[in-house]
């Protein structure tokens, strides 16, 4: 569905919105879906494409996956992680330069690897995309 001209909607095969797009005055709202209909992602940004509230992601049973701070594109403030089950699996920031200090993280076994920033903190290489995808894949991992 096109709206101004513009993508609005798109559609998973079993007729579910893949990705809505909702323009109110300068204000974009994107939000991508399961095929289940749950939210996937939701993106909030203004008219110079600039995010102005953080980027947040859940896991397919409606639990919040993910909360990530942009700021003037790059990241920046909170960011943190969740279990399905809404236990937290990483306690981060980012600081200027997008300098990323882990204060406490879990691994897949819920065991503690990073306490009040001590420890190992291995990063898989797969970030949120702040502009249209829900994620990327680097090549890089960084511990």
């Amino acid at each position: 569905y096109y709206v101004g001209g513009e993508a609005s909607t798109d559609f998973w095969p079993n007729g579910q919105p893949k990705h809505k797009t909702l323009k109110t005055g300068t204000i974009k709202t994107d939000e991508w879906y399961y095929p289940s209909g749950q939210i996937q992602k939701r993106l909030v940004s203004d008219k110079n494409g600039n995010t102005i509230e953080p980027i947040r992601l859940w896991h397919e049973n409606g639990q919040l996956a993910e909360v990530l701070n942009f700021k003037s594109g790059e990241k920046s403030g909170k960011w943190e992680k969740f279990f399905d089950d809404g236990t937290l699996r990483l306690e981060a920031e980012y600081r200027k330069g997008e300098k990323l200090i882990v204060k406490n993280a879990w691994d897949d076994n819920r065991q503690q690897v990073v306490t009040n920033g001590n420890g190992t903190f291995w990063d898989d290489g797969i970030d949120i995309d702040c502009s249209y995808d829900l994620f990327f894949k680097s090549d890089w991992t960084t511990s």
